[in-house]
């Protein structure tokens, strides 16, 4: 799949590394280089529903803290409840993987 670069109203797309099935998309809200990054995410298991993911970083003693924060999955009705725990065990494996590098 191309490089794409991050930039303010660009579209993204995510693919798997091994099926190379696109996985989430979504647009770039606003990114701000070394300090933030906002973007809508849309992921392959629920395509209409349209979340937005907020990541800060902050230089800290030592290293670098991260913040981040999926919003807006209370659009999903019904499947809200399901649809918040498959990401947040989605993010605990993300952040475990960034942990090990």
């Amino acid at each position: 799949m191309p490089k794409q670069d991050l930039a303010n109203g660009q579209p993204y797309e995510l693919f798997g590394a091994d099926s190379g099935d696109r996985l989430c998309w979504g647009k770039v809200i606003n990114m701000e280089p070394y300090n933030s990054l906002t973007y809508s995410f849309a992921v392959k298991p629920f395509p209409n529903i349209e979340s937005e993911v907020h990541w800060v970083l902050d230089e800290i003693e030592g290293g670098t803290r991260i913040t981040m924060r999926h919003v807006g999955m209370e659009s999903a009705g019904a499947e809200s409840f399901g649809l918040t725990m498959a990401f947040d065990k989605g993010w605990d494996e993300h952040f475990a993987k960034m942990r090990d590098i």
